[in-house]
């Protein structure tokens, strides 16, 4: 059965089955702190948001679930942050067997390529790297947080956090995520270094780390770096920086202005860091002013980077969608960048995966403004159409900042919320591809004809 599926279709039905499962053990009775149990919507519901790295919450994590309960959705996070089919592949390698041809186009989708590197040998690296950036995290907060918990206690938040941050799921055993920190250098710098790092997508990560392998000269290393690489982390740094000096404009004379300078600092880079994808927060958000979080859900529907644990339409989508503006405006056949050509195929998919997101994410608002009507009559400091698009935008980029209306969704509203982050986390075009009939070859074309646009 399985072998007449396509890659795409691969992917969806090893998330939905992930899903399902966590599902199911979220809503036993075990993994409750109280009597009871969660019901299997809010569980399914949950199980969404940690499979697709997303952090948004109907119950509070830290004090509604036991710890089976935290811990499943622990390894749900870091299933859905890898990728299910990365853990099979390097378990398929480890016992020796070959890897498919299937197995090899789904994991290009996913991942990516490095470098003369099979696929058995990138999942290998893609989990080590993982496990020694989680594990130094995690050591990390661990020694910070033993005056707060204990050296017994402080164990398990340590680990979850930083799993949670590279991931970019954004879930927090915190009721204020991480706004008790938000003077802290350490903790704050750390949890933003996992979270860029992990957006970043494990080929850029490869490439940074073996600089002295593909260059000794050190000035020549960013010409050396792959197209790629070169795309992610120009817009990575074009997007922090100038949104970090929007942020501070903005939010100067408000949320900004109690705090001391270091704070101010802290604040606004992180602040700025995390909506791609990540969802914690240092600050509440729903005390942001309406141009701040519109800056913020720009952030969001934008996300990390192809090949990583984040979502939203990605960077080097947002990137190639400038330079195809740039390259019609220069009368350009070509959209061209560090003097390479942009193939004619991928910048249809940039085009079909910029469409699709949002008409999806303007289909979801408008439902969501039906059928949450209601939270009209909530006290919503940025008006009720401000906070439900946020909350979509949220949903769709996997990011799980909230402005607090999550845990008010009706029944249809969250189903419409778990369908945002499931399209959100595998992307766009992999669902329209999944949904496909199975292509019909063509012998012929019709004749061209011009017709007026824009």
């Amino acid at each position: 059965m399985f072998n007449k599926l396509s890659p795409p279709q691969l992917i969806v039905i090893s998330f939905i089955g992930v899903i399902l499962i966590g599902a199911i053990l979220l809503s036993l009775p075990v993994a409750k702190a109280g009597e009871g149990h969660l019901n299997f919507l809010d569980a399914l519901f949950t199980a969404t948001s940690a499979v697709c790295v997303t952090g948004l919450i109907v119950v509070d994590t830290g004090s509604y679930f036991s710890k089976f309960g935290q811990a499943v959705i622990l390894v749900m996070i870091q299933l859905g942050g890898l990728g299910i089919m990365t853990f099979s592949t390097f378990f398929f390698a480890l016992l020796g067997r070959k890897i498919s041809i299937k197995e090899q186009l789904l994991l290009s989708d996913v991942l990516g390529k490095m470098r003369r590197t099979s696929f058995a040998e990138l999942a290998k690296k893609i989990l080590i790297m993982t496990f020694i950036f989680e594990l130094v995290g995690s050591v990390i907060l661990y020694l910070k947080w033993i005056p707060k918990y204990g050296a017994g206690k402080a164990i398990f938040p340590s680990i979850f956090h930083s799993i949670s941050a590279f991931c970019n799921a954004g879930f927090s055993l915190n009721a204020t995520s991480l706004e008790e920190f938000k003077g802290d250098i350490l903790i704050v710098t750390v949890i933003s270094i996992l979270i860029i790092v992990g957006g970043f997508g494990f080929v850029v990560v490869n490439e940074l780390l073996h600089a002295d392998e593909m260059i000794k000269d050190r000035r020549k290393y960013f010409i050396r770096l792959s197209l790629q690489s070169k795309l992610v982390l120009s817009m990575t740094g074009i997007l922090i920086i100038s949104s970090a000096v929007i942020f501070f404009l903005l939010e100067m004379n408000n949320v900004l202005y109690d705090l001391n300078i270091k704070e101010k600092i802290l604040v606004t880079f992180f602040q700025v860091i995390t909506p791609r994808t990540a969802g914690f927060n240092v600050i509440p958000v729903d005390k942001l002013n309406n141009s701040s979080l519109l800056l913020t859900k720009v952030l969001m529907f934008i996300g990390g980077s192809p090949g990583s644990t984040a979502g939203g339409i990605k960077t080097t989508t947002f990137y190639i969608l400038i330079l195809l503006v740039f390259s019609m405006w220069r009368d350009r056949p070509n959209v061209e960048i560090y003097s390479k050509t942009i193939p004619s195929y991928i910048v249809k998919r940039v085009v079909v995966i910029a469409f699709i997101a949002v008409v999806w994410v303007f289909t979801a608002t408008l439902i969501l403004l039906i059928t949450e009507s209601n939270m009209n009559s909530l006290i919503l400091k940025q008006g009720y159409f401000a906070q439900v698009l946020f909350e979509e935008v949220s949903a769709f980029g996997t990011v799980g900042l909230s402005t607090g209306i999550t845990s008010h969704l009706s029944f249809a509203g969250k189903i419409v919320i778990i369908l945002s982050m499931f399209l959100g986390r595998i992307g766009p075009l992999t669902l329209a591809l999944a949904m496909k009939r199975k292509d019909i070859p063509i012998d012929y074309s019709y004749p061209e004809e011009k017709v007026m646009v824009g």
